[in-house]
């Protein structure tokens, strides 16, 4: 394995690089070489001995190039990130192997003393490429994010699927989230609110000027939803509470239920219990998913869930959900009207975030 900069061409120097990625691989395309005296010319990769530091010059060759990223325009010494060790780097040098047929860039070395990351740990920020990204979690790359310009913060967060940056919107200082939402286009703006968690996108919202513009892009169900939210106190439980969860009814066998949740298109990604109702919406009680799948499949609901409830009132304080929580050893925790339906759940990460922002 060899290094870029080590030894130069006869009386000549390396100046740029074009890679092709092929998968997490990336390989040298082309070589823009600085003769002395000369003007920088472009040179195949296959007509290039990088090892021997050799060049058999053939103009007759044509330079391919799709798909490439330069190494002067999007990674020298500019920012990109180090997957593996969740930061952000600036390379100044890159390891490669070769062979007869290709020309391999294996890793790129960033900071002081040297640190080396392999290229397949290592997303350079530039129009497009951000698949590596996903590899992360989304709090992860919102911290990552943080550190870099508001402009490349609106590229990536535009590049990557709206399943992943809706949540990395939604893992977002605060302060930037409603900026940021304000520099998308509206309609993908829209779909990452819609994809997050209703309470994520309503605290969103309470920040931005104009809620109605994305509001009234929205369906008719989750507009309803997320407005609901809004019209609570962000400093009670109504503002931190998520308007998704599963609601069974009473007379459901265990078979039917099962059945039910197989056939729902989509759910809150934290299942902690499963609320019961009757035929009104009334909060009834609660079991898990571990006593649904060991009850007999014919049994109904009614007979296995537990009817010694907890549930708190929408207007119940940030400080006052957290005493209750960590009391009777919660997870989540239903929050009910004034006559007893569940408009919501609290869940013990919400809590906990809160509690981080604001500290009781």
């Amino acid at each position: 394995m060899s290094k870029i900069s080590s030894g130069e061409f006869k009386q000549g120097r390396v100046v740029d690089i074009s890679i092709l990625e092929k998968g997490n691989k990336a390989y040298i395309q082309n070589a823009r070489i600085k003769f002395q005296g000369k003007k920088p010319e472009w040179f195949p990769a296959s007509h290039i001995d990088f090892q021997n530091k050799l060049l058999r010059i053939d103009k007759t060759v044509e330079l391919e190039r799709s798909s490439t990223i330069s190494i002067k325009k999007n990674i020298w010494f500019r920012q990109g990130i180090d997957l593996k060790r969740r930061r952000i780097v600036r390379p100044y040098d890159f390891f490669f192997t070769s062979n007869k047929e290709e020309v391999e860039l294996v890793s790129v070395l960033y900071g002081f003393p040297g640190k080396k990351v392999l290229w397949s740990d290592f997303l350079p920020i530039y129009p497009h490429g951000f698949d590596k990204i996903l590899k992360l979690h989304p709090a992860d790359v919102a911290d990552i994010l943080e550190h870099v310009s508001i402009k490349k913060q609106v590229k990536v967060l535009s590049k990557i699927p709206i399943s992943f940056s809706s949540f990395v919107l939604s893992e977002m200082d605060t302060k930037r989230q409603a900026f940021l939402l304000d520099l998308l286009n509206l309609d993908m703006a829209v779909k990452m609110l819609v994809n997050m968690p209703r309470n994520h996108a309503a605290n969103i919202l309470r920040d931005v000027g104009e809620a109605k513009k994305y509001l009234s892009q929205m369906n008719q169900k989750t507009e309803e939803e997320i407005s609901m939210l809004l019209s609570y106190d962000p400093d009670a439980v109504g503002g931190l509470m998520d308007s998704e969860f599963i609601k069974l009814k009473e007379n459901f066998t265990c078979e039917e239920a099962i059945k039910y949740l197989r056939e729902l298109s989509s759910f809150s990604e934290n299942i902690y219990y499963l609320y019961v109702t009757d035929s009104m919406g009334v909060f009834k009680g609660v079991l898990t998913i571990r006593s649904l799948l060991l009850a007999e499949p014919l049994i109904k609901l009614n007979e296995i869930m537990k009817t010694k409830l907890i549930s708190i009132p929408a207007s119940t304080t940030r400080e006052e959900i957290a005493q209750i929580m960590s009391r009777y050893h919660l997870l989540a925790l239903p929050v009910v009207d004034e006559v007893n339906r569940i408009v919501g759940v609290i869940k013990i990460h919400d809590v906990l975030e809160s509690t981080l922002e604001y500290p009781v």
